[in-house]
């Protein structure tokens, strides 16, 4: 799996699967990308707590 980003700003992620992914793959593939979107979340969101804490 290649994953890069793309678009004007890098704000487009590009998934490039190899044509032999299984649906099985795919799934385990999307659920580790939820759970990094997720852990970014939750960082961006304490760096913004911090700041308006000071």
């Amino acid at each position: 799996m290649i994953v890069e980003l793309g678009g004007r700003h890098a704000g487009v992620v590009r998934l490039l699967p190899p044509l032999t992914l299984t649906d099985e793959q795919a799934v385990a593939v999307l659920d580790r990308f939820a759970d990094a979107l997720a852990a970014a979340e939750r960082s961006t969101q304490r760096r913004t707590d911090n700041r308006q804490s000071h």
